[in-house]
């Protein structure tokens, strides 16, 4: 039961991207920290009010420490704590190309809007 914002009508479209050439990560974009946490809440003692299970990635970028969320539930996506723009920037291309390989769709944090689509994998249609 895992809730995203949808794309505002305002914001960017999804930059389509294809799987990265190479198979291997560049070191620079392995993740320093990978968890796995569960977050869930009763109510009224025995109702299940709300059941998370997910995975965190953290890096270090420019002295900055990134974080990014994937919920098993929609295994395909992740949601970086980041903006477009930063994650766009050249320091945050190993990072980027190592998410890359792994979903499907990557939405980034937006001032003002939330976690929004910024990256979707284009899935070649021809035959």
């Amino acid at each position: 039961m895992t809730t995203h914002t949808p794309n505002a009508t305002n914001t960017p479209a999804p930059i389509p991207f294809t799987l990265p050439v190479s198979d291997t990560d560049d070191p620079l974009g392995v993740p320093t920290q990978i968890a796995h946490g569960c977050d869930y809440m009763f109510r009224d003692g025995d109702e299940l009010e709300f059941f998370y299970n997910f995975l965190s990635y953290q890096w270090t970028v420019d002295a900055r420490i990134v974080g990014a969320r994937c919920y098993l539930d929609d295994k395909d996506r992740v949601s970086v704590d980041v903006s477009r723009s930063v994650l766009s920037r050249d320091a945050f291309a190993p990072m980027l190309a190592f998410l890359q390989r792994r979903f499907v769709t990557i939405a980034t944090m937006e001032d003002d809007i939330g976690y929004v689509v910024g990256w979707e994998l284009q899935h070649n249609t021809s035959a």
